[in-house]
């Protein structure tokens, strides 16, 4: 391009900052919790718990997983009796033993049941978009 010569494409200012302002916050939030949940994540599997604690919850009958997690966590009693907090817990903290080919295994679809939308796509899908 020379000296006062136009560029082929160039949009209006007043197209492209909508544009701009909602790339940007999108790209501002995803830059932001993303990382957080996946380390909040990997805190909760490798360290927030001590590994017998992790074999003897492991070794209870998956519907009751999510709740002993909330119990060795210390979840707060509120929080912790609401239908989808052991529920989220155990798709946090277990995905690895709930789930095959980036899939629920059958016995944790009952479980989640009406839940099992919110859940997967909140809690299971933001750590494997990217892997």
């Amino acid at each position: 391009m020379t000296a006062g010569s136009k560029p082929a494409f160039s949009p209006k200012a007043d197209e492209l900052e909508p544009r701009l302002a909602t790339l940007n916050r999108q790209l501002k939030k995803d830059a932001v919790w993303k990382p957080l949940i996946r380390l909040f994540r990997r805190y909760l599997k490798k360290n927030a718990l001590s590994h017998s604690t992790y074999t003897s919850i492991h070794s209870r009958p998956l519907s009751e997983q999510g709740a002993l997690f909330a119990q060795a966590l210390g979840v707060p009693s509120e929080l912790a009796t609401k239908p989808k907090t052991p529920l989220v817990l155990l798709m946090i903290i277990n995905s690895h033993r709930i789930t095959r080919k980036k899939q629920l295994v059958p016995a944790a679809g009952r479980l989640m049941g009406k839940y099992t939308v919110e859940i997967w796509s909140k809690y299971f899908e933001v750590f494997n978009e990217n892997s």
